[in-house]
């Protein structure tokens, strides 16, 4: 692999041996770099749900309409292509000329809107990098935590959670 796209890379790779603090949701397996975020999205898991009326699925009251208008929207036609989207916005994305994003891919020039975008298709297309490792120690990895998560399900039971953590440290001592 080329040096120089290692040099480029956002996340800076050299300092990957040190292994970054998760903080893990032991109910649904959402994953946290700093103790308040878990805590504000723990609250979500004590609040009253409600369903929603048009597909019963429950939602917190306060994302509700949210859901409703984003979920439930009448897809839009594309003025440019004429598909029809739910996102419209995001789907506009698309018809922005690369030397028009806000982010270009050094190596490809393929441009991006958001910073997001940009550092996964690096780590995807030009890295080929997998950070996301089986936390119950098999040797596979993914590029990203839903991947990770749905493995951990499948092939382990259940989601990797503190108590499972826990229970596998205890049980190795």
């Amino acid at each position: 692999m080329d040096n120089h796209i290692l040099e480029s890379h956002p996340n800076n790779l050299e300092d990957t041996k040190t292994p970054r603090k998760e903080f893990i949701c032991d109910i649904c397996g959402y994953i946290s770099k700093n103790s308040s975020t878990l805590n504000t999205h723990k609250s979500s898991h004590n609040s009253e749900k409600v369903p929603c009326p048009i597909c019963a699925k429950e939602y917190l009251i306060s994302n509700l309409n949210r859901h409703i208008k984003r979920g439930h929207a009448e897809p839009e036609e594309c003025t440019v292509c004429g598909v029809k989207v739910k996102k419209l916005r995001a789907h506009m994305t698309q018809h922005i000329p690369a030397d028009k994003m806000k982010h270009k891919c050094q190596h490809c020039d393929k441009g991006f809107m958001e910073i997001g975008r940009l550092r996964i298709h690096m780590m995807n297309v030009h890295l080929k990098e997998k950070p996301y490792n089986c936390r119950y120690g098999c040797e596979l990895a993914y590029n990203d935590t839903s991947n990770r998560n749905q493995h951990e399900k499948r092939r382990h039971g259940q989601l990797f959670t503190v108590a499972v953590k826990q229970n596998l440290t205890e049980s190795n001592d």
